[in-house]
């Protein structure tokens, strides 16, 4: 085991707290005479037939006067670091980020863009034109974000999750987090809220193996 304890001073000439939110779609083009787009996870030569519901990069950017962060989620198996370092490279110097942190959602409903699932086991299914918009769907999530900012209040929930059908753990020993974290973000003096970051350790598998229609899964859904 180990502890950890951390801690805080005062903030000199504090500044208002702003956070402003982004969102752009990164669908893919399925049917007729575009590309193959290669479904991500479970198995190879598993092709969309069909866009169920749109995917999307969303951004939070939050700045509390001296420091300014990024956070771009995609709805998407996995995005590769050096995919990372062309998103923060793209940034332009004026969004004045000093950190930006891109996540995936794991779904395994999206197009593939780490080359594990395509056609066939030797034969990538990423598609060079398709991670290209990824990557501009996040840099423009972000300059949206930024466009955005305002000042706001900010409150850090946990919601205790059920498990039971939820949530579970497939290999030993059991461990995870089932509940719900949320950062949610009002305008100043009202409840009224204006975005929030939202994380649970639960997979996006919901329409399982055999789908081959692409969708954010239950996380687009949450957003709406």
């Amino acid at each position: 085991g180990y502890s950890l304890r951390i801690a805080l001073s005062p903030a000199k000439d504090p500044q208002p707290l702003q956070a402003g939110f982004g969102r752009v779609d990164i669908s893919p083009s399925i049917g007729g005479t575009n590309k193959p787009v290669w479904v991500a996870g479970f198995s190879h030569n598993r092709a969309a037939t069909k866009l169920h519901d749109p995917l999307e990069a969303v951004a939070c950017v939050v700045d509390d006067g001296k420091i300014r962060v990024g956070i771009v989620a995609l709805d998407a198996i996995g995005f590769f670091h050096d995919d990372v370092v062309r998103v923060r490279r793209a940034c332009a110097e004026r969004l004045k980020l000093d950190y930006v942190v891109v996540c995936s959602t794991h779904n395994h409903s999206t197009p593939a863009l780490m080359g594990l699932w395509g056609p066939g086991l030797f034969t990538t299914g990423v598609d060079p034109d398709y991670l290209k918009k990824v990557t501009g769907g996040a840099v423009a999530a972000l300059e949206q974000a930024v466009s955005n900012l305002a000042a706001v209040e900010m409150r850090a929930l946990e919601i205790k999750a059920p498990t039971e059908g939820l949530v579970a753990d497939t290999r030993e020993p059991q461990v995870f987090d089932p509940d719900i974290h949320l950062v949610a973000f009002s305008e100043p003096g009202t409840r009224r809220i204006v975005g929030s970051i939202i994380g649970w350790a639960d997979h996006p598998e919901t329409v399982w193996s055999k789908n081959t229609e692409v969708t954010a899964d239950f996380c687009g859904y949450l957003r709406r």
